[in-house]
């Protein structure tokens, strides 16, 4: 069963989260983390977290900073940003980085469906 963290600054943005995706807890299993820090954690402890994804803009350790480190110690686990805050050098940056954007408020079922198509692209 995939494993899919969401990491966001606030909470009532993940709370939506849940709401929205709700149809998918019997598929997926979900994680949420208030800052950066608790997801490195989570990640850590977990070991095997499928997809990341992040809002950009967050106190002290930034989600720019959180897709370093997993481009470096878990490339493994898929990137995607979900961000109210994004400029065109933010975006021209996730495009180098080959990191799906997604603009709160978000369509769960575009979000839903670039994880699935993720998950088939894993498979082959």
């Amino acid at each position: 069963m995939p494993k899919v963290l969401f990491v966001d600054d606030e909470e009532f943005i993940l709370e939506g989260v849940r709401r929205n995706l709700r149809k998918m807890r019997d598929d997926w299993i979900f994680f949420y983390a208030l800052s950066a820090e608790d997801a490195v954690e989570i990640i850590e402890k977990e070991g095997d977290v499928g997809f990341c994804v992040t809002d950009i803009r967050m106190p002290v350790f930034d989600g720019f900073r959180l897709l370093s480190y997993l481009e470096k110690k878990h490339p493994e686990i898929t990137p995607f940003v979900l961000s109210g805050q994004c400029d065109d050098l933010a975006r021209a940056e996730f495009q180098k980085r080959n990191v799906m954007f997604f603009e709160k408020p978000f369509p769960a079922e575009d979000l839903t469906a670039a994880i699935e198509m993720k998950l088939m692209e894993q498979m082959v």
